[in-house]
């Protein structure tokens, strides 16, 4: 088994990554290059064997005292002969880890204390805190779109009818200034932490990522950040301001933005992150489930959850991630110190 760097061109790393059975955004050379926007350093490996071949992507995180750990996000299925591989050319790098998450998600979905990946892993591998959502929301772009709001809660549609009457548009754009003010007032209302602006704007800026924003008189008053690649449309950050919050124009961008996958390509629309699921099918085991869905209430993305679940689709769960420890005397002292934190 050898791992080698990737010497190739962007368009045939895409094309192999998806062809590979992984259509990842996270994997694609866009996610790498606005990676490297970041600061971070950005590896596109190829490990090859007698009988099977991987192209992953691999991003390097620092620690303290000048440690780093290899991040591979959304990873494709590989052997234990692969990950053995890729933990010894990381050894000889100098890591103290290589941390990874599977890309192909269980169906149906797992119980979220589920432990440790369906891969063929070496023995030492350890579970992890997943960096990406679990359980997500993904809807079959393949129907008709009379079929999706069909398949949406009456009153999505209805929000969603309400902010075009009320003469609500939205644009597509590669701009970060309307998202980036618009955030700043979502996070002051809704009182939760932000990435920097410049995360944003290397986001956008890298060429993956498109802005849709939401206008109403001449004034943006809701924007979201999409990522189309392959044959999946994801919704990534979305940010409404204080005005005209009665137009409902989030509901109005999420239905566009639908479109927009339809039409450019998309089979799936992947809305990217929910709540976990409650126990035995009801929010905290009192309530009722909002459309078909049910999860526990006392989550943090327990409103945006409602929201997502008004536009149906199916939920989708990844396994948990998981580390390969390369130093395991320091790995344990890392794990101490963070559980200690």
């Amino acid at each position: 088994m050898t791992v080698q760097t990737y010497t190739g061109e962007q368009s045939a790393w895409d094309g192999q990554v998806r062809e590979k059975g992984n259509s990842e955004f996270l994997q694609s050379w866009g996610w790498g290059a606005f990676q490297e926007r970041l600061g971070r350093t950005v590896e596109r490996l190829v490990i090859e064997g007698t009988q099977e071949q991987h192209f992953l992507q691999c991003i390097r995180h620092t620690l303290v005292f000048g440690a780093w750990y290899a991040y591979v996000p959304r990873s494709a299925a590989l052997s234990g002969a692969a990950w053995d591989a890729l933990g010894a050319w990381y050894k000889k790098e100098g890591a103290l880890f290589v941390r990874a998450e599977p890309g192909k998600p269980v169906m149906p979905p797992v119980d979220a204390a589920a432990s440790l990946p369906p891969h063929d892993l070496s023995a030492g591998a350890r579970p992890s805190k997943n960096r990406q959502p679990r359980r997500t929301l993904v809807v079959d772009l393949t129907q008709s779109d009379d079929a999706l709001l069909s398949a949406m809660h009456p009153k999505t549609r209805y929000n969603i009818k309400l902010a075009e009457r009320k003469g609500v548009r939205v644009q597509e754009n590669k701009t970060a200034d309307a998202f980036c003010a618009l955030l700043k007032e979502t996070a002051a209302r809704d009182k939760f932490g932000t990435h920097p602006d410049a995360y944003y704007r290397a986001m956008i800026d890298s060429g993956i990522a498109t802005v849709f924003t939401a206008w109403y008189e001449g004034r943006p008053i809701a924007a979201h950040v999409c990522i189309l690649f392959g044959k999946t449309m994801t919704y990534l950050h979305g940010a409404s301001g204080n005005v005209h919050r009665n137009l409902m124009a989030p509901y109005l961008l999420q239905w566009e933005q639908i479109r927009y996958g339809k039409t450019h390509g998309a089979t799936a629309y992947d809305f990217w992150g929910i709540a976990p699921a409650a126990e035995n099918g009801k929010e905290n085991g009192k309530h009722p489930a909002f459309h078909g869905l049910a999860w526990d209430v006392r989550h943090s993305w327990s409103g945006i959850t409602r929201f997502k679940a008004g536009f149906g689709g199916t939920v989708k769960e990844y396994p948990q991630g998981f580390d390969l420890p390369l130093r395991t005397g320091i790995y344990s002292m890392y794990t101490m110190v963070k559980k200690m934190l």
